[in-house]
């Protein structure tokens, strides 16, 4: 069990997997050992991509865990967290939402509902609320979450939250409001995850890409570069595949393609997509695709540029049909960079009313597509 935790501690989840399963084909084990370990290996087979076989020992851990410890434990709580993760990692949104849900109930019984706990499970359900386009719902879980982790003092949690109020922010468009929650909640970062933690890039990065979006491309350059420095000094292992390293090199390629320097751009992200491994290249698809399509339509290659925006669409309908801001920019971009009227239509059309539900004003969209190239 203690090994189990080391590993699942240093993120290591492919050796969790083969460490739980050679422990399982063993036999012999006495069941209390077997769903202390199983918890953690549903979080695990999720990352690694393993949804299904996630899910199905998921619903198995939680249900034995009831019966041998009780609904009230702390192996079913870490067991029932897994398994909304479970259904998240597999796009399984409405049903990750029903499972934290449980969870956030069953924290509130354990540790009190103004628990850390309790935090990050709200905080939990206000990501999957924006997958599923429930953006004013999100919204209230993703602020009552950050009040209780500030009330909690628990610098991690506060982090979990601050994230979620961020990313319901630039799911609405509010691009300024996030940037300035993510500056003002910056310094909880190493204090909940060390200097040199992971998280301090991953944060960085998801700034820079809200400075982007918010057409201040100087700026998202400083932090974009912070990020990828970070990663390359702190985690040189990482910097090929992990997001943390990925997100902030194509947002440093996409700024300098806003700042006059599109050719380069484009052979950058070239270079950072060729380089991604395959265990990490359907995560980072989508956005891959929409630095890749707006740096295109930059340079006026954009049947290419269409190309990129209808798979990064396609990705995120997998997840969710929003609405949000992410998608509503890349309908916008599809409709006046494809070739075929149909499709620039059904974009326009789309993404007028994914404006309309977000509150915010319709992009610049000409529904007859753009020029077929000579």
């Amino acid at each position: 069990m203690a090994r189990v935790e080391a590993l699942t501690n240093a993120d290591d989840h492919a050796a969790v997997v083969d460490l739980v399963e050679s422990a399982l084909a063993g036999g012999d084990l006495a069941q209390r050992t077997r769903l202390y370990i199983c918890a953690p290996a549903i979080f695990s087979l999720a990352k690694i991509g393993r949804t299904t076989r996630a899910i199905e020992l998921g619903e198995e851990v939680v249900r034995e865990a009831e019966t041998y410890f009780g609904v009230e434990s702390t192996v079913t709580e870490a067991a029932l967290s897994n398994l909304g993760d479970a259904y998240s990692y597999a796009g399984r949104n409405a049903e990750a939402l029903v499972v934290k849900s449980r969870l956030v109930e069953l924290d509130a019984r354990l540790f009190g509902p103004d628990s850390s706990y309790v935090a990050w499970g709200r905080a939990s359900r206000a990501w999957l609320l924006v997958e599923l386009g429930r953006l004013d719902e999100a919204q209230a879980e993703a602020t009552a979450a950050l009040a209780i982790a500030r009330g909690a003092s628990d610098d991690s949690a506060i982090v979990h939250a601050g994230q979620a109020a961020s990313h319901v922010a630039g799911a609405k468009g509010l691009h300024d409001v996030a940037i300035a929650l993510r500056i003002e909640l910056r310094p909880h970062v190493p204090h909940a995850f060390g200097e040199t933690g992971l998280a301090n890039a991953a944060w960085d990065a998801s700034l820079a890409e809200h400075l982007l979006a918010a057409g201040r491309p100087a700026e998202a350059v400083r932090w974009a570069e912070g990020a990828a420095a970070h990663v390359a000094r702190h985690h040189p292992a990482s910097v090929e595949g992990d997001p943390a390293s990925v997100v902030p090199r194509l947002v440093l390629a996409n700024a300098n393609s806003q700042l006059g320097r599109p050719a380069e751009a484009l052979a950058a992200i070239d270079a950072i997509a060729a380089a991604i491994p395959e265990s990490t290249r359907q995560e980072l698809a989508p956005v891959v695709a929409r630095h890749r399509g707006e740096v295109l339509a930059r340079l006026g290659r954009r049947a290419e540029a269409a190309v990129e925006f209808s798979t990064a669409i396609a990705a995120l309908d997998r997840v969710g049909p929003g609405p949000d801001a992410e998608t509503l920019g890349l309908l916008a971009g599809l409709a006046v960079t494809t070739t075929d009227p149909a499709i620039a239509s059904a974009a326009a059309d789309r993404a007028v009313a994914m404006a309309k539900a977000l509150g915010v004003a319709v992009p610049p969209l000409d529904r007859r597509g753009a020029p077929a190239a000579p």
